[in-house]
């Protein structure tokens, strides 16, 4: 079973900060322990808890990318070695979440495919709140 995190732009410096969020009435916050299961105090609240913006927030996929780092809603990779139906789909594709499952996005092609690890590699070169990085 996955562990569900998100990450999000922390409002007052626009820092990427991973943890589990809290939706409030007026705000989302990322904080490093699980809500529900910890004890808040209020020095907890102010120390381990970021202030984000609601619209970069990104749900963890459960998977890494080549390089070892977590796969979130929003990225942007580069897959290789991927096979849907006998076709090779490598490419560039946005990974985009539909309250059921995680997909990765083709805009140009308009085309979508179920994300899963097996039998292709992923490399993240960006995300949709920040610039694509030089694919390599």
């Amino acid at each position: 079973m996955r562990e569900i995190l998100f990450k999000a732009k922390r409002v007052f410096d626009d820092k990427w900060v991973v943890g589990y969020l809290v939706k409030g009435e007026s705000c989302y916050i990322i904080t490093s322990e699980d809500f529900y299961s910890a004890v808040a105090t209020p020095t907890r609240m102010c120390t381990e808890h970021q202030l984000v913006d609601k619209n970069t927030v990104c749900q963890f996929t459960g998977l890494l990318d080549i390089d070892g780092n977590g796969i979130f809603e929003g990225d942007i990779v580069k897959v290789e070695s991927m096979c849907v139906g006998g076709e090779n789909i490598d490419g560039i594709y946005t990974v985009n979440y539909d309250e059921a499952a995680f997909w990765l996005e083709d805009k140009e092609n308009q085309k979508a495919y179920l994300l899963f690890q097996e039998c292709c590699e992923f490399k993240i070169i960006g995300n949709i709140h920040d610039e694509v990085k030089a694919c390599e």
